[in-house]
């Protein structure tokens, strides 16, 4: 199932922090991401919040679960997460529950209720929030470089990430030992900063599926 949200997060803003956005403007945009397509009762979806100039990005997870039985509740987790492009740690992760049924405004709430934190981590590893988040997603191939034993329908065959460009081949992971089931090729980020970028895959393991972003330079390293 690939449920398709009313919902993407548009952030317009000029500055670099979650203390100058007006939450009452996001926008019902096509820059959503979805990342799941398999599961009938869990939806995730990602907004990209923004980079810095040294190779850190941050975006927001949203993953619904529907209820299992009539009486029980739905649940929205919204993470907070930025990684590292450059040595692919993860840096910072902060999780927010609602449960029960939500609407859009409930999802605005999380964001509010929370701007000072946000502020203030994303002040401490210097990202730069984004103006337009749709500006930086693209999908491969990518002005001529794209993934090694990628399916047509995103699917990775193997568990060796590889670019492939005009420059020559670079892995850039190695996922064999983290026992994912399924690896598929979502797409892109692009750094305003510098000539890196995200690829951004939906690893599917036994907590289900989830947003891996794997960075990449794009000038160095190639054989």
């Amino acid at each position: 199932m690939k449920t398709v949200w009313s919902l993407f997060i548009f952030l317009l803003i000029c500055g670099t922090s979650f203390a100058q956005v007006d939450f009452g403007y996001f926008s019902d945009l096509s820059a959503q991401i979805d990342i799941d397509d398999e599961s009938d009762s869990t939806d995730c979806i990602i907004t990209p919040v923004g980079f810095s100039p040294d190779g850190k990005l941050a975006y927001i997870e949203w993953r619904y679960e529907d209820a299992m039985m009539e009486d029980m509740p739905a649940e929205l987790t919204v993470h907070f997460v930025i990684t590292d492009l450059v040595t692919d740690r993860e840096l910072y992760r902060r999780y927010f529950i609602h449960h029960g049924h939500f609407d859009e405004n409930d999802m605005y709430d999380v964001l509010r209720e929370n701007s000072a934190d946000f502020q203030r981590t994303l002040s401490e590893y210097r990202i730069h929030m984004l103006e337009t988040p749709s500006a930086v997603f693209y999908e491969f191939p990518y002005i001529g470089f794209t993934i090694a034993r990628l399916g047509a329908d995103g699917e990775l065959a193997g568990r060796v990430i590889e670019i492939r460009s005009p420059k020559g081949r670079k892995k850039i992971a190695d996922l064999s030992a983290d026992g994912y089931r399924r690896i598929r090729v979502i797409g892109l980020l692009k750094s305003p900063y510098e000539a890196r970028i995200a690829v951004l895959l939906a690893v599917y393991g036994d907590d289900g599926c989830r947003l891996k972003p794997v960075g990449c330079h794009l000038s160095t390293g190639y054989n």
